[in-house]
């Protein structure tokens, strides 16, 4: 095909040229490079920071390009005066890039330091022209840029607002409490320009966490370009004016896949282990028992040595390292034949037979009284993790009681049925909320009582689940052909009249039932065909007597693999927290991660984080007092619930710490005219406030008087509406959080009112668990039992991301986490 531009001549092509990529850039928003799950999905604010950041492969959007957009910048008339205003707003991280910049020049780092004061004092730099004529010494900017948040300019704009109380301004109480959340010091207008710098540094470094104080002052307006600013606009220009950067800026993003690597780090590191090693043998299932490889050991193999060499214990070392490479050299079809088992497909089986093993515990005493004679034997972690369940510590029968007064119990017959019924579906609800207690139950080392309860229940599931029975049909036929051999060998040996067959109408038969049994169960059907029940029958036969190794041996293979996975991958994630942290950051944004932001949710707020969080706050932490805005904006919310902590502040004695909420949040109210007309009437009417005297200083003075004219006054409709919302934004942006949190602790029902609001909050804004969590080990670094706490909080968060299958089939299927989708609907149709 011809292009259209050979057919014009040179310059009307270049004009053609031009106003296509003039329209081209009209059509596409800055925002979009800004879209919090484009850019979070590789953990930045901003799309372009982690495209440059990782710019493997990448031909055209580079590090160093981005290098020349600054320094293309720079050498523009205007950027000395730009970066002589930051600095003297407080950018201290701009300050040492700067200074870091000019010791590129072979200068002396007091030297470097004392040029970057000569730009924040607006005097002439002898080494700027060195600098803006090195294209080496622009690394360090280019780092300042990318590490930069994107609301730090704003921020440093309300610090300097602040310190020079002219214009717009934030309260103290906002200003202060931002500085206390990200452990600054508190002093306005610091007289040197290195404790400015150092104050600024940290406020715009601060982590945003949904709606606290750094939030509203990264919402502050900028009254000029910043450095930041305007190189980050000379970016999005080029690229959107040159369709080249711009399909590359495309495809880099529709192919993000951080959270798929990340994982597929964790698989190699688990693997270059012991355990790992250990594993693999695992995976080969070969043992003195079975001698030879069978299913995806056999493949796995084949994929490392080749299908000619059949296995021998003297080449597992060389198959093992041959893994480690091909993992190592990042083979996605080997670090996806492990992953898989992270999956539902992975442990169909054993989840149908985990399910139906707990519906028959809730329902049929026999099965109850099997499970009541032996599950005692799990061992003392498996019973005292058991006894530390909200069902066991809740339930009528188990309540105050351990698992020793129920066993003597039980052997006494002074358990009723509805009370065995009830022991044994509280049980149950552990090996279903469980991954690893139901594990434990396969374990090499598990009581020989546990194997005789699993070899007299098992065998008996098909008759009370049909899912489980098709479990199993579906295996047979497509995933275990060892089995499928056995049983077929075992049914051409029964006779006509036992249901047996001839070995050649097997496989059909088979596929009859597998049809008739998926039919029945879509139709709710209790009644299956010939087919389908005389497989049931057959099966449940098999399977207590010859067929028992085959079912045990499939059922603890299916199980213990994939706990033994997760096991590895988990014991990574905790030798590098922070890293599990930032991953954790990146699925909170992934489209394809809903169903495990929804059950880590769940599981966090079981496990106790958010009484957690409120000893955080209530210990005057502030860092976590600010991520916890979200629980405070819930709470406010809900009526009930605002009515409680504002009658808190109204029933309070003269000593309470709740006085400074009530002044500070009375205080912020009068500052409507109307309101404060309306304060000093009543305090005039009572003859507390003279003429001459105003009554915001009658407020402070007597917190006991301020009660009594906000409680008058609240038979306004207006007044209480203004004074209620002023009290909710004092303890979010105001410091008096601690205060309210430490009284929330000496109340029952204010409690059980923060934890519903806390896992309302989290679903909405589920990056607030990761920050508080890291906040509060980090604040208390010497307490070994607050340590243990959040370890605890740390492991629930992971085993929950460990065991989420629906995340990981997604994550498989799809490895940017349904971010090209996301991205494909966002991108224009025609740009």
């Amino acid at each position: 095909m011809v292009s259209i531009f050979s057919s014009l001549s040179g310059s009307a092509a270049l004009g053609v040229f031009l106003l296509a990529t003039c329209a081209f850039a009209l059509q596409v928003d800055e925002q979009l490079d800004q879209d919090p799950v484009l850019a979070g999905c590789g953990g930045a604010d901003r799309v372009l920071k982690w495209i440059l950041s990782d710019s493997e492969g990448s031909s055209l959007l580079t590090p160093e390009w981005l290098d020349s957009v600054i320094l293309r910048w720079m050498r523009g008339t205007e950027a000395q005066k730009v970066v002589s205003e930051d600095l003297r707003r407080g950018d201290g991280l701009l300050a040492d890039a700067l200074e870091e910049s000019f010791e590129l020049l072979h200068i002396g780092g007091q030297s470097a330091r004392d040029e970057v004061r000569k730009l924040t004092e607006k005097k002439e730099s002898q080494l700027w022209w060195a600098l803006i004529g090195n294209p080496r010494s622009i690394a360090p900017l280019r780092r300042y840029v990318l590490q930069m948040p994107e609301d730090g300019p704003s921020r440093l704009f309300a610090l300097s607002a602040w310190w020079s109380k002219e214009g717009q301004t934030f309260p103290d109480s906002v200003m202060e409490t931002a500085l206390r959340a990200v452990n600054a010091p508190i002093t306005c207008a610091p007289q040197d320009w290195e404790e400015r710098w150092e104050q600024g540094k940290k406020l715009s470094l601060g982590e945003n966490t949904a709606r606290g104080t750094l939030y509203v002052l990264g919402r502050f307006p900028r009254k000029a370009g910043t450095f930041y600013d305007l190189v980050w606009q000379q970016c999005w220009q080029q690229l959107t004016t040159d369709p080249a950067y711009w399909e590359e800026y495309q495809k880099r993003l529709m192919q993000c896949k951080a959270a798929y690597r990340f994982a597929c780090q964790s698989l190699v590191h688990a693997f270059h282990t012991p355990e790992g090693k250990k594993f693999f043998e695992h995976y080969l299932g070969v043992d003195p028992i079975h001698s030879q490889l069978v299913g995806r050991g056999r493949w796995l193999w084949e994929g490392l040595v080749g299908k000619d060499r059949p296995y021998h214990p003297a080449f597992q070392d060389i198959a093992y390292q041959r893994l480690l490479q091909k993992l190592s050299a990042g083979d996605e079809r080997y670090q996806d034949f492990f992953l898989w088992h992270l999956t539902r497909p992975a442990e169909a089986l054993s989840e149908a037979a985990r399910e139906a093993l707990t519906e028959a515990m809730i329902r049929e005493e026999s099965i109850a009284r099997l499970a009541l004679e032996s599950i005692w034997d799990a061992g003392p972690l498996w019973i005292n993790r058991l006894e530390q369940t909200a069902a066991w510590r809740s339930g009528e029968v188990t309540k105050d009681k351990t698992t020793s007064d129920i066993r003597r119990a039980y052997a006494q017959g002074e358990l009723t049925r509805d009370s065995l019924l009830a022991i044994s579906g509280e049980i149950a609800l552990f090996l279903r909320a469980s991954d690893w207690a139901w594990s434990s139950l396969f374990c090499e080392g598990a009581a020989k009582s546990l194997s005789a309860f699993l070899r007299r229940s098992v065998p008996k599931l098909p008759l009370f689940s049909p899912s489980y029975a098709l479990a199993w049909a579906d295996t047979l036929l497509q995933n275990d052909p060892e089995a499928f051999r056995a049983f077929g060998q075992w049914v051409a040996l029964r006779k006509p009249a036992e249901g047996g067959m001839a070995l050649s109408q097997y496989p059909s038969w088979l596929k009859r039932a597998d049809d008739q049994l998926r039919t029945a169960i879509r139709q709710g059907s209790v009644i299956f065909n010939e087919e389908a029940q005389r497989f049931i029958d057959l099966f449940v036969q098999w399977s207590d007597r010859e067929g028992w190794n085959v079912v045990e041996n499939h059922l603890k293979r299916e199980t213990l693999l994939a706990q033994e996975l997760r096991e590895l991958l988990m014991t990574q994630w905790r030798m590098d927290r922070d890293a599990f942290w930032k991953w954790y950051g990146i699925l909170c944004h992934l489209p394809a991660a809903e169903s495990l932001r929804e059950r880590t949710s769940e599981a966090i707020t079981i496990a106790g984080a958010a009484a957690d969080i409120l000893d955080g706050v209530a210990s005057f932490d502030y860092g976590v007092a600010d991520a916890s805005v979200p629980i405070w904006t819930e709470l406010w919310k809900d009526a009930s619930k605002r009515q409680m902590v504002c009658r808190a502040i109204l029933q309070a004695d003269g000593l309470s710490e709740l006085n400074s909420l009530l002044v500070q949040a009375t205080e912020n109210t009068v500052e409507l005219p109307s309101e404060k007309e309306l304060i000093a009437r009543m305090a005039r009417g009572m003859g507390k406030l003279p003429q001459d005297e105003e009554i915001t200083s009658l407020l402070r003075r007597d917190p006991g008087i301020t009660r009594t004219l906000v409680a008058q006054c609240l038979e306004s409709n207006g007044f209480r509406e203004r004074w209620e919302k002023s009290v909710f934004l004092s303890i979010e942006l105001g410091g008096q959080a601690p205060f309210v949190a430490h009284w929330i602790h000496q109340k029952k029902d204010a409690v059980n009112a923060w934890k519903e609001a806390f896992a309302k909050a989290l679903e909405k804004s589920p990056p607030l668990l990761s920050y508080a969590i890291r906040r509060m080990a980090a604040a208390r670094g010497g307490d070994l039992f607050w340590g243990a706490e959040i370890r605890k909080l740390e492991d629930t968060v992971m085993t929950t991301v460990s065991t989420e299958r629906l995340f990981w089939e997604n994550l498989l299927t799809d490895k940017t986490g349904g971010i090209e989708s996301y991205a494909k609907q966002k991108f224009p149709s025609n740009p």
